[in-house]
Parts: C-alpha cells; sequence; structure tokens
C-alpha cells in the first residue's frame, strides 16, 4: 500500500470518529421530549398528521387511543362532538375532472370515532399534490363548513348534506391576481376561521399578513401591512383571542407571538422560541387553552407540546413525521383562552443568541430530517469531518495532482497572471457547480429563484470561459465548433428562460425584487456574452 494510501486512511478514520463523537455527545445529552407533568384526566388531543396522513386521539401523554388514516396527508382536524371529527385532507384519485389521472383530490370528511366511518365528504380535484390543499375547515354554528382553499386562492363555506358551495370570497378581490393561479404558490390561504358573527379571520401565509373579512366580501382588518418581518413571516393557524389580541404560529421565525392591536398598530407583545430546552422548528399551530396554557405542534421537532403561562413544560411528546396541527379535546379551537396579557405575562422562552454554526443546522432542516438536538458541536464536528476528507483526499490523489502542478508551474514560468492560471483551471469546475446548484434549487423547498439565478451564473459563466476548449489538469480538449455553436444557444437560452422566471418571482414576491432584477440582469448580460462568442 503507498504511504498516501495510508496516510488517506487516517485522515478518513479520524473524521468518522470526529463526527460520530459529535453526535453522540449531542444524542447524549440531549432533552427529554417526551414529558409529562399532569395527572391523568380525560382530556384528549387530536393530531393532525401530513406526511403520513394520519389522524391521532391521545392522552395528554401521547398514548394513542384512536388512529384513522385513508388519506395522503391530514392537515386541520376539529372536534364535531364527542363521536366525529373533521379534517381537511388529500387523496391520490382517478377522478380527476380536467387533470390527468391520477390526481389529487382534496376536500373535507367527517368521520365517525366510534365505526371509522366517514358520514359526510366534500373533495375537488387539483392540479398539484403541494400547495394546493385545503388546508383548514371548520364547522360554522349553521351546520355549513368554512375552508380555505389554496388551489384558487379562496374561502369557501359548503353545506356538507347537498355538497353545495352557499358562499365564496376571491382572494383577487383583494390581491392583484398572477395569470394563472393554479400553477404558482400565489398566496397560500392555510386558515380561517370564524370570529364573530358574519366576521372571518384568513392567513395568508405568502403575503405575511392576517386579513379581516365580513360577509359582504369587505377586508376590514389587515395584520402586518408592511409585511414586516419581525411581525410575521410565513405563519400558520392564527387563533383569535380578543378584540385586540391574535396567537400566531409565527413558523418562518420558529415562535409562537402574540400580537397586540394598539390604535391600529399590531406588535409582538409576547412570543415563545423554545420549550423544555428544545428551540422550536418551524411550528404551524398553537392554541390558547381555558386554563392558560398554549398547545403547540412542533412541526419539524415531530413534537406536541403544552406549556404554561410561565414557558414550563407541561406535557410534551412526539408524533408521526411532519405533524401540522393539534386541538384539545373537547373545545372549539377557535374559542382562544386569556391572552398574556390577561393574565399579566409580557415575556415569554427567549434564545437571544442564535451561534453562528447552528445557521448551518437551519438551512439544512428543509432537506434532511435532522434530530431536534442537531447543533453547534454537531455542526463543528461536520465541518472538521469535511476538512479532514479534503486533506485525506488530496493525499490520495497526490501522485496524479502532479500533471495539474506542472501545468500551473508552465503557465506561471510563460507570465500569466494568478488569476489566468486560476481561469486556465476552474472553468469545468466552475460549470459542475453551477449545475449542482441548478439541480439542488430545483430540490429545495426556499429561496429557489436566488439559488436557480446563482447556479445558472455559474454554469453559464463557466461555459463562456471555455472558449470551446475544455482544459483538464493538463490536457486540453477541442470541443468541434458546431459543438461549442449549439452548446452557446443552449445555455444562453436556458439563461434567458431562468432570468424571465426570476424576474417574475420578484415580481409576484416583491420582498426580494431587487435581488431577483440583479441576478435576472446578470444572467441576461452572460447570455448575451456567451451568444456573443459565435461571432
Amino acid at each position: 500500500m503507498r504511504k498516501s494510501t495510508k496516510q488517506a486512511a487516517k485522515l478518513y478514520g479520524v473524521a468518522l470518529l470526529v463526527v460520530t463523537a459529535g453526535f453522540a455527545i449531542g444524542l447524549a445529552t440531549a432533552p427529554n421530549i417526551s414529558t409529562n407533568n399532569v395527572a391523568e384526566s380525560d382530556q384528549r388531543n387530536i393530531v393532525g398528521v401530513q406526511q403520513s396522513g394520519e389522524i391521532h386521539i391521545t392522552t395528554q401523554s401521547g398514548e394513542r387511543i384512536w388512529s384513522y388514516g385513508n388519506a395522503s396527508a391530514y392537515f386541520d382536524v376539529d372536534s364535531v362532538d364527542e363521536s366525529s371529527v373533521l379534517a381537511a385532507f388529500t387523496k391520490k384519485s382517478q377522478k380527476c375532472g380536467d387533470f390527468d389521472a391520477p390526481c389529487t383530490r382534496t376536500g373535507f370528511r367527517i368521520i365517525d370515532t366510534g365505526s371509522s366511518e366517514i358520514t359526510h365528504q366534500w373533495t375537488y380535484p387539483v392540479r398539484d399534490e403541494f400547495n394546493s390543499e385545503v388546508h383548514d375547515a371548520d364547522l360554522l354554528p349553521s351546520g355549513n363548513v368554512i375552508l380555505a382553499d389554496m388551489e384558487y386562492e379562496r374561502i369557501l363555506i359548503v353545506n356538507p348534506k347537498s355538497e353545495s358551495v352557499v358562499w365564496r370570497w376571491n382572494a383577487s378581490s383583494y390581491y392583484t391576481r398572477p395569470p394563472n393561479p393554479t400553477r404558482t404558490d400565489w398566496l397560500h390561504i392555510n386558515d380561517v376561521d370564524r370570529v364573530g358573527p358574519d366576521r372571518y379571520m384568513v392567513s395568508v401565509r405568502n403575503k405575511d399578513q392576517i386579513l379581516m373579512i365580513n360577509r359582504n366580501k369587505t377586508v376590514v382588518e389587515v395584520i402586518n401591512k408592511d409585511r414586516d418581518h419581525s411581525i410575521l413571516w410565513r405563519q400558520h393557524n392564527p387563533q383569535w383571542l380578543n378584540n385586540d389580541t391574535v396567537l400566531v404560529a409565527d413558523s418562518e421565525n420558529n415562535r409562537i407571538v402574540e400580537l397586540k392591536n394598539s390604535d391600529g398598530q399590531w406588535n409582538v407583545s409576547w412570543s415563545l422560541t423554545s420549550a423544555g430546552g428544545v428551540p422550536l422548528d418551524w411550528p404551524r399551530d398553537a392554541d390558547r387553552l381555558e386554563n392558560g396554557n398554549t398547545l403547540i405542534m412542533d412541526t419539524n421537532n415531530n413534537r406536541v407540546v403544552e406549556v404554561s403561562r410561565e414557558g414550563d413544560v407541561v406535557a410534551s411528546y412526539t408524533t408521526g413525521n411532519f405533524p401540522y396541527e393539534v386541538d384539545r379535546l373537547p373545545g372549539d379551537e377557535n374559542l382562544g383562552g386569556p391572552s398574556m396579557r390577561q393574565q399579566s405575562v409580557t415575556s415569554g422562552s427567549e434564545i437571544d443568541h442564535v451561534p453562528v454554526l447552528t445557521r448551518l443546522v437551519e438551512w439544512s432542516r428543509p432537506v434532511l430530517p435532522l434530530p431536534f438536538w442537531v447543533g453547534e458541536i454537531q455542526s463543528f464536528s461536520v465541518l472538521v469531518g469535511i476538512l479532514l476528507v479534503v486533506v485525506g483526499t488530496e493525499r490520495l490523489l497526490q501522485p496524479l495532482s502532479a500533471p495539474l502542478l506542472g501545468h500551473t508551474v508552465e503557465l506561471r514560468a510563460r507570465g500569466k497572471s494568478i488569476l489566468e492560471v486560476l481561469e486556465a483551471q476552474t472553468t469545468v469546475g466552475e460549470i459542475l457547480l453551477g449545475i449542482y446548484i441548478v439541480l439542488f434549487s430545483i430540490t429545495s423547498g426556499s429561496q429557489t429563484g436566488i439559488k436557480l439565478g446563482v447556479g445558472m451564473a455559474l454554469l453559464v459563466d463557466g461555459w463562456r470561459r471555455t472558449r470551446g476548449r475544455i482544459r483538464i489538469a493538463n490536457k486540453k480538449f477541442n470541443l468541434p465548433e458546431t459543438t461549442t455553436l449549439i452548446g452557446n444557444v443552449v445555455i444562453s437560452s436556458a439563461a434567458v428562460v431562468a432570468s424571465l422566471a426570476i424576474l417574475y418571482t420578484g415580481v409576484v414576491f416583491p420582498g426580494s425584487l431587487l435581488l431577483d432584477l440583479g441576478i435576472s440582469t446578470l444572467l441576461m448580460t452572460l447570455s448575451i456574452s456567451v451568444l456573443n462568442s459565435n461571432q
């Protein structure tokens, strides 16, 4: 075995040991996520799990009493009475209307918990399984069901017996409608609650706003008019507590907040960012109970947690993967308990400092299902492990790197600058990195336009700099003129399409308009540069 191979093997082994030790420390010191500090009672929780398509009725300690599936996903789940539940759901179907089969149908169903039979159901087909679902459905005093429709971005009231729509409000009456809202995640209306006679509260996630509308279809109040992310950021399931306070799962800010109205201005009056020593991670539901406690669905931590007014954990337990909502039974989630101001509480559990490396974990969670205890130590161990692997790989490839080193020395001897040397050696790497980022942008769920723009910029610039000549180490390959011409046209066209798509995203979601405009302009410039190289 060569000396370089032995060195590489040792470094790989140390890397594995460091990463394993870091994760072992995290697992050993992780807080117990399942705790129960309440006496056993008749109170139950109902849990809707999105990823596995299940509903569970549990005790406060998490013991399952009743479960039901028969769906692709469940979202909002409510008690209708002591023997039935109302649930918003999606399910695969061959009955697709104008869409190709198989498709997804979404809507609501009422299920008898005794017989596990569906007593009422209302559904319709949607274009896409994701971002087109009915996320919320609530029973009204009239016996009708009000629901939030994300496919067509509207609020509907449906008579479950006749299966007819008796009232609707279209979001396009307030927001500027894109050409075809069913082909983009435009507003993502994810919740609607009745907060008074003929008065409804609507959560518009992608606008970071909560609307109050009346039966006459008039918007009478807007919470977070300026779309200030320090107030709300892609929220879920707001709960009306009283005339001047709303409790909200502020999902993208990883916290639960109370927003208080003071002279028409809504501001954060209380917030909770952790429970039981575990930071909240993309919570999607929070209900204030009659006793003043707060019941939370901590989605990315896959747990239900109930905290007291002081922020202490009363009960906590794990759920199925990617849960959506939890409600207390019996009860009505629309009838919120006292606000923290009414309980003389002014602050919750806060995390004042988020370590730098923990940001890596936050950025990774949408792609990787990381455990809740992965944090600073684990991030550091992974970075050290990567460094050791890179050094080990360099040792392993050292015999192969001599030609590359020799070529660099040759270029320097010919009077080439350091930048010219780097340009000669990095074109292929830039192209490959660009392709990777483009592919990653397609599979990731946030900031897609920015990632796509960066990836396309690297890809186009790398191709532009090859000038039909690809160099790997000290080997140079000249592409046929026809291949180079076709490549120029294809890559520049792809850059133009990406540029227009990113610009459109900036117009629809103006919060990142300037950045999207800059990336779009850069891609257009690179595209023109590539086409000019044909001349």
